[in-house]
């Protein structure tokens, strides 16, 4: 066997960011169009991704819930050659250059995507949840909209937004100028407010037992705002349910065989970001793991000690310096500027001040349950 080592301070990428098409504020009837839109950038780029891909340069398009985000990774040679040749087919991309069987072809494989994706099982319920219990719509919107999605429509917003990318970031070992195509940037004006707030009902759980097996969460009730309780939560939640170290894999799949595996994470959003647990059981199961959940998710200091504490915090470092090293392979550490992020401020973490953001977010009420 020959393996080709690869040094990552060879490598460069290329980001280009639309903070103007941000899902978040899709309003309805038009959820699903920033989605769509990304599908046609994409089209738009097909007479010089050939050449691209020849000098061996990645490409991959993305919509998360706060942008779109194009971003081409190669060699430093490679991506120096080609990144006033990506920016400028940008500048100069029109809806003139795509035809409407185009248009009604790339609709068709949204539709099939958006179909995928509700056929997964878990990805649907977390996504019917999150919209169920705090309105959040997933990135690929609504099918009904994207169908009543007019050609006329997609050319208007097309001409008016992708010329005009919000950032353009470069990252590699050397500076380059880039041109500055931005000649309007967008005003994204004051970020939206999301409350993060269950309803009404917050105070009881979701049960819906009908099938043989559903997907149960825990969702925080009270979003995290800051960049250091960010990080402190990230590893909080790791050592209560995201190993198979964790207190609640133990509990739940360990000692009492009610599920296969376990998760927690941090779900970041553009203002705030939102603890949340997960796992898969039997419908006749859920109760008692929503009990064990509750048990743990009320009194968490009692499964954090120190030396996990440290285990873990060792682990996020390493991981962190890893992300460091392989930047230009993480478009989002790189685009995701203004937002929360544990990057730097992980290693400043404290176990006395991870307790201290434990007390403030996990409470009685501080976790809405949901089973489906």
């Amino acid at each position: 066997m020959v393996m080709q080592i690869i040094n990552p301070l060879e490598m460069s990428s290329l980001h280009i960011v639309y903070d103007n098409m941000c899902p978040l504020e899709e309003k309805p009837g038009r959820r699903g169009i920033f989605h769509l839109i990304e599908h046609m950038i994409g089209v738009a780029l097909d007479p010089i991704l050939p050449e691209l891909h020849e000098f061996g340069i990645s490409d991959d398009m993305l919509t998360n819930h706060e942008h779109v985000v194009l971003s081409f990774t190669g060699t430093t040679e490679a991506i120096e050659k080609f990144a006033p040749k990506i920016v400028y087919a940008i500048a100069g991309a029109s809806s003139a250059d795509i035809s409407e069987d185009m248009f009604e072809m790339e609709r068709d494989a949204v539709f099939n995507e958006m179909r995928e994706l509700a056929a997964d099982y878990y990805s649907h319920i977390i996504r019917s949840a999150l919209r169920k219990v705090y309105g959040i719509h997933a990135v690929d919107g609504d099918i009904e909209d994207v169908k009543s999605y007019t050609f006329d429509e997609f050319k208007k917003d097309f001409d008016e937004l992708v010329p005009h990318p919000t950032n353009i970031c470069y990252v590699g070992p050397r500076s380059i100028d880039l041109p500055d195509l931005r000649k309007e940037p967008y005003k994204i004006g004051k970020y939206p407010k999301f409350a993060f707030k269950a309803d009404s009902r917050s105070s009881r759980s979701d049960i819906n037992v009908d099938g043989d097996s559903v997907a149960v969460y825990a969702f925080s009730t009270k979003p995290v705002t800051s960049n250091k309780e960010y990080a402190a939560m990230s590893i909080a939640c790791h050592m209560l349910g995201g190993s198979v170290d964790s207190v609640l894999y133990d509990g739940l799949r360990v000692k009492n065989h009610l599920v296969y595996s376990f998760s927690a994470s941090v779900e970041s959003f553009r203002t705030a970001a939102l603890p949340i647990f997960c796992t898969g059981t039997s419908g006749k199961n859920a109760r008692k793991v929503i009990s064990i959940m509750r048990k743990v998710l009320i009194e968490p200091e009692k499964y954090l000690n120190r030396k996990s504490f440290e285990q873990t915090k060792h682990t996020f470092e390493a991981v962190l310096k890893q992300q460091e090293i392989m930047r230009f392979t993480a478009p989002g550490c790189l685009t995701r500027y203004g937002m929360i992020t544990d990057e730097l401020d992980t290693p400043r973490i404290t176990y006395s001040y991870m307790i201290k953001t434990v007390r403030k977010y996990f409470t009685k009420d501080g976790f809405r349950f949901f089973a489906g």
